[in-house]
């Protein structure tokens, strides 16, 4: 169990290229493919900027934390 759960600590995930575009409360993101759209709450536009292939999941979940409690 523990090296799954380290494995997915170290994961860098990477989202094709696209665009986000702000819509209220949503956001859409959207690859060249326009049958390729996904609606999400507005929350979740860092965890779709963060999503480079830089970060790993780990990284990106402490950097959310973070900014969290620096709003709150």
């Amino acid at each position: 169990m523990g090296s799954r759960l380290q494995r997915f600590e170290t994961f860098k995930p990477y989202l094709k290229k696209g665009q986000l575009t702000a819509r209220g409360t949503k956001v859409i993101f959207e690859t060249k493919d326009p049958f390729n759209q996904i609606v999400l709450p507005m929350d979740m536009v860092d965890v779709i900027t963060l999503c480079s292939g830089k970060y790993t999941v780990k990284e990106i979940i402490e950097k959310i934390y973070i900014k969290q409690i620096c709003v709150f």
